[in-house]
This record gives structure tokens, C-alpha cells and sequence, in this order.
């Protein structure tokens, strides 16, 4: 893992940390899973795109109508202290153990607080996978790294505005400058 991208992964946790334990406004929890994707398409980075997921569905999970309880709330947060030790110590088995359980304990509240069971990684995966493309990163390159279904992103793709294109050039000026480019 690059040493920046390492940073941003812990200073991302230690913050959730913070918005979890905080229990006003989870939306924070989406800002940084959303600042975690932008790096994620930066460096290619799995365990990036990993924490991304996880941000998101955490915010899914504490946002909804139930909330979560404090019980669950401290399991989430030790989880999450082990992640940051792991990375500080560079223990990337002990790191990815702890994303496996935090992973599983997420998908024990979302069953036990949603009405979508099971839909909630899949719906994160969607969501960050049409920002990484939104960051230019091709759909093939994302539904594979993602392992998600092609035609279930490109479809969520579509359903967004990432597809249109903000025209801040106009047209006259883009083909003159691929006809002096290409001559």
C-alpha cells in the first residue's frame, strides 16, 4: 500500500471514529466514504475501495430509522480502532482478518435493521463503483475490481448524471484542437 494512501485510510477511520461515536449527523460518514473513493480511483488501491464500502454501508446502517445501539455501536468502533493499529503496524493479515469481521458484523445489522437483507454491500458497490467511473475509471476495469456485474453497474451508471458531459469547451474549439494535434 502506498504510504500516502495508507494516511488517508487511517485518517478516514480515526474521523469515523469520531462521526459514529458523535450520533447527530451520519452524513459525514458518506463524505468520507466518498473521499475514500477519490482515492481509491487515484491509486487502484483494493483496500481503498475495501474502506470505501464499508464507510458507505456504515452510514446506511447508523442513518436508517432504527439507528444502531450502543452495544453495536462499540463493536463497529473496535472494530475500526483494530484497522487503524493494523495499518500503523503495517499487519495487512491482521488488517484484512478485521475488514472480514467488520464486514460480517455489518451484515448482521443491516439483516437485523433493514428490510434489504444482504442488498446494502451490493447497493455500496454500485455507488462507489459509478463514482470511481465518474473519477474515469472504465466500467469493465471497475465491475471487475469491484466484482460486481457489469450490466448492473452500467445500469446504475445510467440511472446517474456522471454520463453527462459538462461541455465547458465549446465543440469549434475541441475539433480545432484535435485537427492542429493531428497534423
Amino acid at each position: 500500500m502506498f504510504p500516502e494512501l495508507k494516511k488517508t485510510i487511517i485518517e478516514i477511520l480515526e474521523k469515523a471514529i469520531v462521526y459514529i461515536k458523535n450520533e447527530k449527523d451520519f452524513s459525514e460518514l458518506k463524505e468520507l466514504s466518498n473521499h475514500t473513493i477519490h482515492s481509491a480511483s487515484e491509486y487502484k488501491d483494493e483496500d481503498a475501495i475495501i474502506t470505501s464500502i464499508i464507510i458507505y454501508s456504515l452510514y446506511k446502517v447508523c442513518s436508517g430509522k432504527k439507528g444502531i445501539k450502543k452495544q453495536e455501536q462499540e463493536k463497529v468502533i473496535a472494530h475500526l480502532k483494530v484497522l487503524i493499529a493494523s495499518l500503523k503496524k503495517d499487519n495487512y493479515k491482521e488488517y484484512n482478518k478485521t475488514i472480514k469481521q467488520l464486514t460480517a458484523l455489518i451484515k448482521k445489522l443491516d439483516k437485523e435493521y433493514s428490510l434489504y437483507v444482504g442488498e446494502l454491500f451490493v447497493k455500496a458497490k454500485l455507488v462507489k463503483g459509478a463514482m470511481m467511473f465518474k473519477h474515469g475509471l472504465s466500467l469493465s476495469y471497475v465491475s471487475s475490481l469491484l466484482n460486481i456485474n457489469k450490466w448492473d453497474l452500467m445500469s446504475y451508471v445510467g440511472k446517474t448524471k456522471y454520463t453527462e458531459i459538462k461541455e465547458d469547451i465549446p465543440l469549434s474549439e475541441r475539433v480545432k484542437f484535435v485537427n492542429e494535434y493531428l497534423s
